[in-house]
């Protein structure tokens, strides 16, 4: 996602949900999804095991892969600071951190440069490759590497993508998504969508994702609050409108917020999470699936994410939910009703390590109200935490907070079948 909408903070107030779901008593261990699971090895040495992530975007904004010196310096820092888990962006922009045959193929570049994130940097080594360098790297320190396809169904932000200025609506330019006032699709008028409900767009990004698995072979994957997803205004599209007349004989309500069309549409990006599941293990059996959408119901109010049906139909090995909040008690509700969906979906297998904002624009968390979000975290019983994002670790506060808190090495969780 956009760097903006990825340092989005939602501003409803859980204050008496968070109460109440307190006074019920929750502790350590507890939750669906599990605590830190920290026991005593063959040696008596205690062994902690938790999510330790790191989400690095796209090159516009980190220097983080841009050269092998840099990728070098920033595994060596993660793993100083006994992180295990790096969550990199390879889909953002209609442009791939890899040589993309897919992307290729959807869109009008006449080059492969043209569509490679990479190429401004002209980055050198003995791979020529940042990911493949980044991988065999962090592997040789225990880290495990996500391929983030941040952008998903998502096509622009700030401006509407037209045939003009986007490379994959001029070559689909039937699959923009349409509002129930008949023009672009977006979420807050600033993340304009392609049709998720349209089964060549659903196709594109499960291919792009599963060539990324097969040239790669990365520990895992990962959407966020834009796959899938759709604003909730859209699906007026001339081929959702015909789908939905001809399963229900009548035209899509006027009213976007019209119960059975909401709950139809739903059930397209519903099926679409189980579809890519599938696909992903397909691909790579041991490829950890994992989803990063918004806190919900926020999310299915507005961006059409239904992720506790996700867990339900075992779609999601691995839930980071974008908790991103700038003081302690706000986080804490918003994590212990995090834990409250969790539990009512009735999964056991999905791992959740929430999301922590360290940065966005000039503006870095506190050190009491991050030690406090590391430690909800663990008393509300979730495997760890995944950080937004690594440009944090430039403010000393931020840095020592975590040095502290990560003072011993911990393993990654065993994914559940």
């Amino acid at each position: 996602m956009k760097m903006s909408i990825k340092a989005r903070i939602i501003t409803a107030s859980f204050a008496l949900f968070a109460l109440a779901f307190c006074s019920c008593g929750c502790s350590k261990g507890t939750t669906p999804g599990g605590g830190n699971d920290d026991k005593d090895d063959e040696g008596g040495v205690a062994k902690t095991t938790a999510v330790r992530g790191m989400w690095i975007p796209d090159p516009k904004h980190t220097s983080a892969l841009t050269s092998y010196a840099n990728v070098q310096n920033t595994v060596n820092t993660l793993a100083e600071l006994n992180f295990n888990a790096i969550f990199v962006c390879v889909y953002a922009r209609t442009q791939t951190a890899y040589k993309s045959d897919v992307l290729m193929a959807n869109t009008n570049y006449t080059s492969v440069a043209d569509s490679y994130m990479f190429t401004p940097y002209n980055y050198s080594s003995a791979t020529n490759d940042p990911l493949k360098d980044l991988i065999t790297l962090a592997h040789a320190k225990d880290i495990k590497v996500f391929f983030w396809y941040e952008y998903g169904f998502m096509a622009a932000n700030t401006t509407a993508a037209t045939t003009a200025n986007n490379a994959i609506l001029a070559k689909h330019p039937t699959w923009n998504a349409i509002n129930s006032d008949g023009n672009p699709a977006s979420y807050n008028n600033s993340d304009f969508y392609f049709n998720s409900y349209n089964p060549e767009v659903q196709q594109f990004l499960t291919d792009l994702i599963v060539e990324g698995i097969t040239k790669y072979s990365p520990d895992g994957v990962q959407c966020d609050d834009r796959a899938p997803a759709a604003p909730r205004n859209s699906g007026y599209d001339s081929y959702t409108a015909s789908r939905f007349k001809a399963e229900k004989s009548s035209n899509p309500p006027a009213n976007f917020n019209d119960p059975e069309w909401v709950s139809w549409r739903l059930n397209i990006l519903n099926k679409y999470a189980s579809d890519l599941y599938s696909a992903v293990k397909k691909a790579k059996s041991n490829c950890i699936m994992s989803f990063s959408p918004n806190p919900y119901p926020w999310c299915e109010t507005n961006l059409m994410q239904a992720w506790p049906t996700w867990m339900k139909n075992g779609a999601v090995d691995m839930l980071n939910v974008q908790c991103y909040r700038w003081d302690a008690a706000s986080y804490t509700a918003t994590v212990n009703e995090v834990a409250t969906y969790v539990r009512q979906s009735g999964s056991s297998k999905t791992i959740v390590a929430p999301g922590i904002i360290l940065k966005s624009g000039d503006k870095y968390p506190e050190a009491s109200v991050l030690t406090a979000q590391i430690n909800q975290n663990r008393n509300t019983g979730f495997k760890g935490e995944v950080y937004f994002y690594n440009e944090g670790l430039g403010n000393a506060t931020v840095k020592n907070v975590i040095k502290t808190a990560y003072a011993k090495k911990a393993s990654f969780p065993e994914i559940k079948k």
